[in-house]
């Protein structure tokens, strides 16, 4: 269940030179300088807004002007402004799109830079803008980043002559201004940025027992260069909300805005992870993650989910794959629900065959396999030879109560879809049939599932006698269960939490809520497990995690409009396709690591990684692995190589489909 932990990267100063923003013929990623071959969908010149219509005679240099201008790249046209900020200070504005360039395969180049300007504002300015390139992408073929990294400064010269400005930046080059309009309401670009926190601030007597508690672990060199940072000593833990040009990419999905950074490899990489995620609706990166996981990530002998590998290499089945293809099952269903698609039913069905495989294929019901593959008759790395008829694949073993949930989602989605209709008789079958032998013989020691599997076994047996003995086994559970819902429900506290279990709550959220509906075992798991949705939800409120932001209007006391707005949103930080990009954050001036370390109970700091962030990012800034919404504050991960599918995002936006939670044209 540990994300994969990315190889060393050596980094080495980097000094960001003017000749890292200029196009040649390098073959580095991202710097391609092929013509375009059209303007671009939805582009209007250099995409900004401002107000037209108030064209006049300039008095002076501030106001909207329309920018001409070559340089290193080609010719490119926009906008710039020179506009009063509230407190009194002029401010420099400049939005430009590339008139003949495409970069990234099939993307228009646009660049923004904000600064600030000094001079009398009526004939002459002089300006300044910081060109810093340090943000969450580590490394991109030859190129790295830095902490180390001298940002470039930009100086420029603006002189107005009637109507006209000349713009001289230096090394940059020149560019003509004209067109004058008065500044609109708003100006022709703004970030959206901001830092939200996770919780209330500590007190003193809470911080300073948390500091001592936590001396060894803030003395380790990795988290001691980060303890003077204020930040650090308030120990309050936090999000990056950034929404910067998500209207933009909604309206120009083909461009590549890059803002305040020089131009390059890894600049562009940032700048298209940030692209892909705001360009489409939820809607249409859900049609496009469910193909791209029906083509490149389910093995179509098995039905399993299988993990990303690099150019050149079999996939393989996850080592959690009874899990995550669970979620596949549960995703599609969904989708099915919703659309009345033939073809998610239709790869829900194959996927579920793989889990009741999992059970079929060790030839022993007390266990279960984690994943199964067609045989390559190599069983060295752990894999074991499939029992009887089931020879021809391979199993791995360690089936655990984690891996359950897995069955348990699938069995009982799987039996609402596939036992209510003719000609599935063999299936349901065989889901009835695993899910008694998982009530009967698989001990895995883990109290809930006395509950969970009887209770699964009840609702989908048909015999009569069958149905009353699981349901007597689950009521004698329910008695030993109940009292420890509220106790063993997942918590926070400052930047600490069960992430992984978190997930397998949600997945049990699910489930629970849909088996207490079928029968409500002693006749108040239905209510009870709708406070332990409520209390969960109350404590991860403020935690950015869209699954239990949409559970709670499913399972619990119903939609929080607050909570629902944030797991779109997280949605919409989701790139589709999830970015292949190495990310360390720590290459970032506002960077700091959290004064705690996760999973503290582990008391094993000292010799394991337990360092994370005091902030979550946007997903788009993060090294996406397979299922995000299992890890926490992350800060480092990712890959050049290696694509994850992303079960996740199917499973929360159709899910909150299904619960008319989220819309079609979100």
């Amino acid at each position: 269940m540990n994300p994969r932990r990315p190889r060393s990267v050596a980094l080495p100063l980097a000094f960001v030179t003017l000749g890292a923003f200029a196009c040649g013929s390098s073959s580095t990623p991202g710097e391609e300088t092929t013509p375009a071959r059209d303007g671009g969908a939805g582009t209007s010149g250099d995409g900004s807004t401002g107000d037209a219509g108030n064209t006049t005679t300039p008095g002076s240099l501030e106001g909207v002007w329309k920018v001409h201008g070559t340089d290193a790249r080609g010719a490119y046209t926009g906008k710039a402004e020179v506009r009063r900020s509230e407190g009194g200070d002029l401010l420099f504005l400049r939005a430009v799109k590339y008139d003949a360039l495409v970069v990234e395969g099939d993307r228009e180049l646009h660049w923004v830079w904000t600064g600030t300007a000094r001079g009398d504002g009526v004939r002459a300015l002089d300006v300044a803008v910081t060109l810093d390139s340090r943000d969450f992408v580590v490394r991109r073929g030859a190129l790295t980043r830095s902490i180390a990294d001298t940002p470039a400064s930009v100086t420029g010269r603006l002189e107005r002559t009637g109507a006209t400005v000349a713009a001289t930046y230096g090394a940059f080059g020149t560019e003509t201004w004209d067109g004058y309009e008065k500044p609109g309401a708003a100006p022709i670009f703004a970030e959206d940025r901001r830092i939200v926190p996770a919780h209330a601030p500590p007190s003193s007597a809470d911080k300073t027992a948390r500091f001592t508690g936590f001396q060894s672990f803030q003395a380790l060199s990795d988290v001691a260069p980060y303890v003077s940072r204020p930040e650090f000593q308030a120990a309050v833990h936090g999000h990056v909300l950034d929404r910067t040009d998500f209207a933009f990419y909604r309206e120009n999905p083909k461009a590549l805005r890059v803002v305040n950074k020089g131009i390059d490899a890894i600049s562009l990489q940032e700048t298209k992870s940030r692209a892909d995620a705001f360009r489409a609706t939820l809607a249409a990166k859900a049609q496009g993650f469910a193909a791209e996981i029906e083509s490149e990530f389910l093995d179509p002998a098995t039905g399993m989910l299988l993990d990303g590998a690099p150019t050149g290499f079999p996939k393989e089945p996850h080592f959690s794959a009874a899990l995550w293809t669970g979620t596949v099952v549960a995703a599609e269903l969904y989708r099915f629900q919703v659309t009345g698609e033939a073809a998610a039913k239709t790869q829900a069905r194959k996927s579920l065959d793989g889990i009741l495989k999992l059970q079929e294929v060790t030839g022993n019901w007390s266990e279960f396999a984690r994943a199964i593959r067609v045989a390559k008759g190599v069983t060295s790395d752990g894999w074991r030879t499939g029992a009887g008829s089931l020879s021809g694949l391979e199993w791995l073993p360690g089936g655990n109560n984690d891996m359950m949930k897995g069955l348990y989602l699938a069995y009982v989605m799987g039996h609402d879809a596939f036992c209510k209709s003719a000609g599935e008789e063999a299936l349901c079958a065989r889901i009835r049939i695993n899910a008694q032998h998982l009530a009967d013989d698989v001990n895995v020691d883990r109290g809930a599932d006395e509950l969970d599997s009887p209770w699964l076994a009840s609702v989908v047996s048909s015999a009569p006698l069958d149905v009353l003995k699981y349901q007597a086994k689950a009521q004698a559970a329910w008695i030993v269960v109940k009292p420890t819902l509220l106790i063993t429900a997942p918590s926070y506290d400052q930047g600490i939490a069960d992430w992984s279990g978190l997930n397998l709550a949600f997945v049990g959220g699910i489930f629970h809520g849909m088996l207490a509906e079928k029968w409500n075992v002693g006749g108040d798991a239905k209510t009870s497990y709708k406070a332990q949705v409520d209390a969960t939800f109350k404590t991860f409120a403020q935690q950015r995690l869209p699954l239990w932001n949409l559970i709670v209007g499913a399972y619990g006391s119903g939609p929080d409009s607050a909570a629902t707005d944030d797991a779109k949103w997280r949605l919409r930080e989701m790139p589709f396709p999830k970015p292949m990009q190495e990310v360390d954050l720590r290459i970032r001036p506002d960077f700091s690591l959290s004064p705690y370390p996760s999973l503290p109970w582990k008391n094993d700091w000292t010799t394991t990684d337990r360092t994370q962030a005091l902030r979550t990012m946007p997903l788009f800034a993060e090294g996406l692995d397979l299922y995000r919404f299992r890890l926490g504050l992350v800060y480092r991960g990712g890959s050049e190589t290696i694509k994850p599918p992303a079960p996740e995002y199917l499973l929360a936006y159709w899910f909150g489909r299904r619960f008319g939670l989220i819309s079609a044209a979100d």
